[in-house]
């Protein structure tokens, strides 16, 4: 798994980052505007101490790996993980409307 595509928290706590975990509703809100709601998965790990975790959680949507982030505690890496899946669910909707778009302005001979 490369690094592109992580977003790393690691100096957050799930008290003092509401806003930043939201980007699960936002994307799961999302998600089910789409009828896609159950394709979201995810896959989680934990390493290092028990005192000093670093949790690595990856988004997947219908198998296919959309954002992975990691933190100190599971909540922000998952969170980490949405942000980075969210903002490629939106680029791919821009390029699909934007296709779209250009399909519609092709003048049919």
């Amino acid at each position: 798994m490369s690094n592109e595509g992580t977003v790393a928290l690691n100096n957050c706590e799930p008290s003092n980052t509401p806003g930043f975990v939201k980007f699960i509703d936002i994307m799961t809100t999302d998600l089910q505007a789409q009828n896609k709601a159950n394709l979201l998965s995810w896959v989680e790990s934990v390493a290092g101490p028990r005192h000093e975790p670093t949790w690595t959680c990856i988004c997947k949507i219908d198998e296919e790996e959309y954002g992975c982030g990691t933190g100190p505690h599971k909540q922000i890496a998952r969170a980490a993980a949405a942000k980075v899946a969210l903002e490629r669910l939106v680029q791919e909707s821009k390029s699909g409307s934007e296709a779209a778009d250009e399909d519609a302005s092709t003048p049919v001979e």
